[in-house]
C-alpha cells in the first residue's frame, strides 16, 4: 500500500497503524513522491488531496494515465472536496477527513489485498 499525505503526523500515523494491521506500506509525503513509488507495484493507494509541488488531482490523472497505474484501486482521504461530492473521478473511494478508522479499514479489505490472504 501506498499512502500519499503531505501532513508528516498523519502520514507516520497511516504507515505505523497500517503496517500494525499487517500491510506492507510506502509512505510519500506528495504526488510527486507517490509516482516515484508506483513502480513498486502497490496493491492500493490512499491519498490525500490538497498537498504541495504535485496535488492529489494531478497524481490520480498521472497514476491513470500510465500503465503502471491504470489499474491501481485508489482511496481518496480528504477534507477538500465539498460535502456534496461523494466520489471523484479516477478514486474507488472517497472519505472524508476526519474519518473513522475501522472506516477505513473496512474500505481498505473490499479494495486492497487483505494481508492475511497473501501469506495463506
Amino acid at each position: 500500500m501506498l499512502a500519499i499525505e503531505d501532513d508528516s503526523d498523519l502520514r507516520e500515523f497511516y504507515g505505523a497503524t497500517l503496517r500494525d494491521e499487517g500491510h506492507e506500506v510506502r509512505l510519500a509525503g506528495n504526488g510527486l513522491e507517490g509516482l516515484r513509488n508506483v513502480d513498486w507495484a502497490p496493491d492500493l493507494i490512499l491519498l490525500d488531496l490538497m498537498m504541495p509541488v504535485m496535488d492529489g488531482y494531478e497524481f490520480l490523472r498521472r497514476l491513470r494515465a500510465s500503465p503502471e497505474g491504470a489499474h491501481v484501486p485508489v482511496l481518496v482521504l480528504s477534507a477538500a472536496l465539498p460535502p456534496s461530492r461523494s466520489t471523484l473521478r479516477g478514486a474507488q473511494a472517497v472519505l472524508r477527513k476526519p474519518f473513522d478508522f475501522d472506516r477505513l479499514l473496512r474500505t481498505i479489505a473490499l479494495y486492497g489485498n487483505r494481508p492475511e490472504a497473501a501469506t495463506n
